[in-house]
């Protein structure tokens, strides 16, 4: 993990296929609550 999270509130993410990927705060959020919402399904 990679960024600055403290500072700015984003992370830089490397996916299993080796994609890196910048996520600020509200991104991670939106994320996390699409993922409650499937696990409720």
């Amino acid at each position: 993990n990679s960024g600055d999270w403290v500072e700015s509130l984003t992370a830089i993410v490397e996916h299993h296929d080796g994609r890196l990927e910048l996520i600020t705060y509200p991104e991670f959020m939106k994320r996390v609550a699409e993922n409650m919402t499937s696990l409720d399904d």
